[in-house]
């Protein structure tokens, strides 16, 4: 094999073992020490000594993790927003998107502005920057006040559906390029960026309280789940993660009130008296008649007449007697039930075992129980061997209205009203007055109903018996008779609700008199409407769809968005546009009907109808999506709401407490919840049932969220009534910030819908009542990791050493919660532990016990900035873990020093990759030096070939290497580097050279050389060159400070770093093109003079960037960047080639590859000086890679010093002498 080719060989060898090195031996972190922005300059000029190569060949050391994905930049590049001018050529904006842009203002409240764009961008690139106002958000003066935004994540638009978005942006000072007041997002990705290796994710929990609206423009005082007149509801411990409103009112202390209490039970809690009623058995209490009456009305709700049975059964074990009252009790829960055939067995004593004497409210009960069950034969007959009475006349009407035998019905009141007036009972004559109108409305006789309401209005009327004779009317759409009754019973001061107000705007339904249901409707003499409920409104919607208006019905309807109008007007309104085959409309509203809607198969049927009447196909691809969905919802299989009449068991703190009391013997004393309804002013939740406060409006959020893309990961009611709180996360890094922001806009928008208003406030309400806080769940890796818990033990006592620092970003007001109460350490305090609620930071038992996993910081406020609370926990858990070794993935297997053993390896297998290449490449110089001489015509033209090549070679590897280190990774880009070099030892079987004989050297003869090599360098023509060539690689550069300029302050993306490199690696081509065409016939003094002076000159451009002078010249950031570029790159080529030119002249034949291997390793050594300089500046500068306030300094400095070489220029051998062509 010939000297030359072995060797490239042994140059492909070294490069191969020290790439296969860092493939097989990559600890991220350690190389990102001696790579990455932490050691600013150091790592950079270690790789340059070790190399010892120019800084302009030697591969970046950062350059694998800098270079851009060129692949993704063209691949959406025809996916970006045209603007304006792409607007421009649109002839409908009807296909647009809409981009809201979300960002935070000087409160950290979300604030938002839509944008049309020309088509749905791939990626944050494809997005404009935008501006506003910020002196209206506090973020500007008047007079000078644009604020840029600068889009940084994407999310889908729950509100509108797709293609639409959200854009997170970030806000930047227009005259500044600085962030603008509140944006806090910037700082956090520089250390998220900073600690990135140390994977952190996170986990918020936010709490948020739903408040009542208060005047507009101030803040509100009274929380959703408070009564409306300022009373505070019962203490704080049913609602956490509680279903329904399951509130405590009192504990009933005393053995009088328990009845009351179990009462309270018979109602809304039937199962919760019957879980009281088996505690009581497993007490061994022994119950008595009064308290199995207490639970009769529950034993029918569990299993109908058969629990009632069981009942009796339990009482003839435990030998409880039944009495009268008992019998009455059984009679009303028969009545209930429609249990008539039941009621008169009871009523016979074939159940009890004997007769008791019956008093008139027995008989009633038994005279109900048949009215239920439609027996008013069986009704009448119970009067026999009964005295009659004023009140079983009365009931006895009521049975036979119900079975619409109206004429014996009004007999019967008749005969009540009588008996009334001999016993003087004023009530008595109302009440059949009442059932005398009753009956004319079962039997639509609207004359006699007006008659007895004219003649009865002396007696006394009650709302519902006015609303039976306005009834009657509507059923004969006798609607100006219902209007004067309804006139007359405003004169007597009754109240108008709202069945009674529906009833009379009813009565113009089937005569199509819908302007006067409006004219009823908006009656000022009604009252207040929104005490009336909705029927009104209901009723004045059916008029409008008789009458075929159905724009009218859609208005109302609208009015009615802010009040929950329900299934009965939406029924409604559907009905009318069918009428008006509005069918775009009435699939509008099907989208509004929830899919457990008892009137969603109607409300299906009717939209059809809609469609069909204006010939719209079902099956065409515009068919509404809201109907389809619709439809799809009722195949079978698909969940369902559960059935409000049977509610799942929920027993909270009442089993508790009743369980409590009986164990302790003392009998007849329970502790009762009742449930009830808070509702907000509009009655927005009043048909709520089975719901915690405001669980709508968390629902809603969750749901939204999800559809935006947000990671929220669950939902739970809080501990103060209408307090609620959703976790999102587990996030890695600044996202955890980014998605909370936007589920905090989401919230703030479900509000807009729901009448009530979102508060973050620590502390919504003063008293003893719980805060709201913003826990935050934190780990790195190394905690996730076997042997974390010690880790994180350590985190917690650094944490501890800095709580001041902590608090002091942890949110506004946060000293009102963190009192020491209501599960909080105090704010002064600072103490960790596990499972314990009550320290700052809360450890997971489960934590403990693995071994390794997360803890949870409960210090944050509900109103904290998550950017500045995340950012703050991982820059003490990055300082605390670089202190003690436990940033690499196994701090187990550590001994001190192991840090400094990888960062070493790593360096030294960094040295042989790049060995290699340095030695092939003086072995390839030497070739084209041989060339050069042999044929003088290609003097300088091999360089320029030579050169373009290496030109050609950075534009590939800038275009692939993005993508390559995305797809396979580090340690794979590693492995393909490593089989580079195989190609040039391949090549070097292709060099021609005779075969020479091994020459043995003595150290003599070593000496001997070496002492030629040193008179050749010197001698008069070669030393002034030399020394000029130092002079001018020496000079020291600020191009490491911008670099981290550009990262740090500019917050330039890695992709947007390697669309420059690729944009120079063009611009160096371009250079050395210009030189060989342009400057190659101006003498080389003279050229080199101007060239330098030049290349001084355009060094000075970036100091209108550092000053942000081109932001007010209207240039950007990034296009200022990348034609500085080029311009930089050119020049720098125009200046090197008639370097390296002058090299190979000064080359004597013979010695030529020794002598231009030793001038290359000499430029090395000044660039070594170069970045000594530069790193030496800079420091005492106190430029670091955060502060960059004398910048300008710096590279005003470096360039001046550009002119020290042009000293040396006259000591040029030959002023006259040209520069060959290249």
């Amino acid at each position: 094999m010939r000297r030359r080719q072995a060797y490239l060989v042994l140059s492909g060898v070294v490069s191969v073992i020290g790439w296969l090195g860092l493939a097989g031996w990559w600890p991220v972190q350690a190389t990102k020490e001696c790579q990455g922005p932490r050691c600013f300059l150091d790592s950079w000029l270690k790789l340059r000594v070790a190399v010892k190569m120019p800084p302009n060949r030697a591969p970046k050391a950062e350059g694998w993790w800098l270079r851009i994905d060129s692949y993704r930049y063209q691949l959406y590049h025809g996916d970006v927003d045209q603007g304006a001018s792409g607007l421009a050529y649109m002839s409908s904006f009807e296909n647009a998107v809409l981009a809201e842009y979300v960002w935070l203002d000087a409160k950290q409240v979300p604030r938002s502005k839509t944008m049309t764009m020309t088509t749905l961008p791939k990626s944050v690139e494809g997005l404009r920057t935008w501006n506003y106002d910020g002196s209206s958000t506090e973020q500007a003066d008047g007079h000078n006040s644009e604020i840029y935004l600068y889009p940084k994540a994407i999310f889908k638009d729950p509100f509108r559906g797709s293609p639409h978005i959200l854009v997170l942006a970030e806000a930047y000072n227009a005259w500044d390029g600085q962030p603008a007041t509140g944006n806090t997002r910037a700082e956090c990705a520089k250390i998220m960026e900073k600690y990135a290796d140390m994977d952190p994710w996170f986990g918020i929990e936010q709490e948020y309280t739903l408040m009542r609206p208060g005047k507009v423009g101030e803040e509100p005082t009274v929380p959703l789940g408070f009564n409306g007149d300022g009373s505070e509801p019962a203490p704080q411990g049913p609602y956490y993660t509680g279903a329904g409103f399951n509130l405590q009112l009192k504990e009933l202390a005393h053995a009088l009130q328990w009845p009351e209490a179990v009462s309270l039970l018979q109602d809304e809690a039937w199962r919760e008296s019957l879980q009281l009623y088996e505690e009581m058995r497993c007490c061994s209490i022994q119950p008595n008649t009064i308290t199995c009456s207490t639970f009769i009305d529950s034993s029918f709700r569990w299993r109908g007449w058969a629990g009632y049975l069981c009942l009796l059964q339990e009482m003839q074990l435990m030998r409880v007697n039944a009495d009268l009252q008992f019998l009455n009790a059984s009679m009303v829960a028969c009545s209930r039930a429609s249990a008539w055939q039941l009621a008169l067995a009871l009523r016979s004593g074939m159940i009890l075992g004997g007769r008791f004497d019956v008093d008139s409210f027995t008989i009633s009960a038994a005279i109900s129980a048949c009215s239920q069950g439609i027996q008013w034969p069986l009704a009448l007959a119970q009067l026999q061997g009964s005295p009659n009475s004023a009140v079983l006349l009365t009931a006895l009407s009521a049975a036979c209205a119900a079975a619409a035998v109206w004429p014996r019905a009004l007999e019967l009141a008749k005969e009540a009203l009588v008996k009334a007036k001999e016993d003087a009972d004023g009530r008595g004559m109302a009440v059949a007055c009442g059932a005398a109108l009753k009956a004319c409305e079962r039997g639509a006789q609207w004359q006699l109903a007006a008659a007895i309401f004219q003649c009865s209005l002396s007696i006394g009327l009650d709302t519902a018996s006015c609303g039976a004779a306005v009834t009657a009317c509507e059923k004969a759409q006798e609607w100006q008779v219902a209007i004067a009754m309804l006139q007359q019973s405003i004169d007597l001061k009754l109240e108008c609700n709202s069945i009674l107000c529906g009833s009379v705007i009813s009565s113009c339904e089937n005569s199509f008199n819908w302007p006067m249901a409006l004219h009823l409707l908006h009656w000022k003499e009604l009252g207040d409407r929104s005490g009336a409920g909705i029927m009104p409104h209901a009723a004045a919607i059916s008029c409008c769809s008789k009458g075929s208006a159905w724009e009218v019905a859609l208005n109302l309807l609208a009015d009615l968005s802010w009040r929950h109008p329900g299934d009965v007007c939406h029924a409604a309104a559907l009905e009318a546009c069918a009428a008006g085959r509005a069918w775009r409309h009435a699939e509008a509203l099907l989208q509004r009907i929830g899919p457990a809607s008892p009137i969603r198969s109607v409300a299906t049927d009717l939209a059809g109808v809609a469609m069909e009447r204006c010939q719209v196909p079902s099956p065409r691809p515009f068919a509404p999506l809201g109907l389809l969905e619709m439809l799809g919802d009722l195949q079978p299989g698909r969940r369902r709401l559960p059935s409000p009449y049977l509610p799942p068991m929920a027993l909270t703190s009442f089993e508790h407490a009743a369980r409590r009391l009986m164990h302790s013997g003392i009998q007849g004393i329970f502790v009762a919840h009742a449930r009830h309804c808070l509702r907000t002013k509009n009655g927005r939740f009043e048909n709520s049932f089975n719901v915690a406060i405001g669980r709508p409006v968390a629902d809603d959020h969750y749901k939204l969220c999800l559809k935006a893309g947000v990671k929220i990961a669950g939902i739970n009611a809080e501990v103060m009534p209408g307090q609620w709180e959703f976790q999102v996360g587990p996030c890695r890094g600044v996202e955890m910030g980014d998605h909370l922001t936007i589920a905090r806009y989401i919230m703030l928008r479900v509000t807009e819908q729901h009448n009530c208003v979102c508060s973050f406030s620590p502390k919504p309400m003063e008293g003893d009542w719980n805060g709201a806080g913003c826990h935050t769940n934190f780990s790195v890796k190394s905690m996730r990791e076997d042997g974390g818990y010690d880790v994180i033990l350590k985190v917690c006592e650094a944490f501890g050493k800095v709580a001041a620092e902590h608090i002091a970003e942890y949110g506004e007001g946060n000293e009102k919660r963190l009192t020491g109460k209501h599960e909080t350490c105090a704010i002064t305090d600072f103490k960790f532990g596990v499972a314990n609620r009550g320290a700052s930071i809360r450890i997971p038992r489960d934590t403990e016990k693995s071994g390794k996993g997360y803890m949870e910081d409960r210090r944050s406020a509900a109103n904290c900035d998550p950017y500045k609370v995340t950012a703050r926990m991982m820059k003490t858990t990055g300082e605390c873990c670089l202190d003690t070794l436990l940033l690499l993935d196994d701090p187990g297997r550590l001994c001190p020093g192991s840090l400094e053993l990888l960062l070493q390896a790593t360096l030294l297998f960094m040295m042989l990759g790049n060995l290699g290449i340095a030695f092939s490449d003086v072995v390839v110089d030497g070739l084209v030096v041989e060339k050069a001489r042999d044929n003088p015509n290609l003097m300088g033209g091999l360089q320029s070939f030579s050169w373009a090549c290496r030109g050609f070679g950075a534009i590939l590897s800038a275009y692939f290497s993005g993508a390559l280190l995305e797809m396979i990774g580090v340690q794979n880009v590693f492995a393909l580097t490593a089989i580079l070099p195989f190609f040039v030892i391949i090549a070097s079987v292709l060099i021609e050279e005779s075969k020479q004989e091994t020459v043995k050297y003595s150290w003599d003869e070593a000496k001997e050389t070496m002492g030629q090599v040193w008179e050749v360098v010197r001698s008069p023509a070669v030393f002034p060159s030399v020394a000029f060539i130092l002079a001018w690689q020496a000079t020291p550069t600020a191009g490491s400070a911008m670099f981290y300029f550009y990262t740090n302050e500019l917050h330039f993306a890695p992709e947007f770093l390697g669309r420059s490199q690729l944009v120079g690696s063009l611009a160096s081509l371009a250079g050395i093109v210009l030189y060989n065409r342009v400057f190659a016939t101006v003498p080389l003094k003279d050229y080199l003079f101007r060239v330098q002076g030049i290349a001084v000159l355009l060094g000075f451009l970036p100091l209108l960037l550092v000053t942000r002078t081109n932001l007010a010249l209207n240039i950007p950031d990034q296009a200022f960047v990348l034609g500085d570029d080029v311009i930089q790159t050119v020049a720098g080529e125009l200046a090197h080639m008639p370097i390296l030119v002058l090299a190979a002249q000064l080359c004597p034949p013979g010695i030529e590859a020794t002598l231009f291997a030793l001038l290359m390793s000499l430029l090395n050594l000044a660039s070594f000086v170069s970045s000594n300089l530069g790193a030496f500046i800079t420091h005492l500068l106190e430029v670091n890679e955060s502060d960059f306030h004398n910048l300008s300094l710096l590279i005003f400095l470096c360039n001046v010093s550009g002119l020290l070489p042009l000293v040396l220029l006259p000591m040029l051998r030959d002023s006259k002498q040209r520069a060959p062509q290249a």
